[in-house]
């Protein structure tokens, strides 16, 4: 028979989903590869991304699955829509 998992059984193992957005700028501001600054090319340099994940924390590492969607990116971005696993040390 197999066990039933609820919200509340996967609280008590410390396991939960969480949604996340991001949003940054390449646009150099400074340096010698500067252009001349304008609010619209500042407001344009803008990339989004969206997203959610579970996370799943043992003793011995965190695990985190996310998956990730682009909403906005530049022609010559290196997108990756899809799936993103990490490790990291437990807490």
């Amino acid at each position: 028979m197999m066990p039933k998992f609820t919200l509340s059984s996967l609280k008590e193992y410390g396991i939960h989903v969480h949604t996340f957005a991001c949003t940054g700028n390449l646009v150099p501001l400074t340096g010698e590869n500067r252009q001349p600054w304008s609010l619209a090319k500042f407001i344009s340099g803008f990339r989004c991304s969206t997203g959610l994940g579970l996370v799943i924390p043992t003793k011995l590492f965190r695990l985190e699955v996310n998956y990730c969607y682009l909403l906005r990116y530049q022609e010559n971005d290196s997108m990756k829509r899809g799936f993103q696993i990490s490790l990291t040390s437990p807490h």
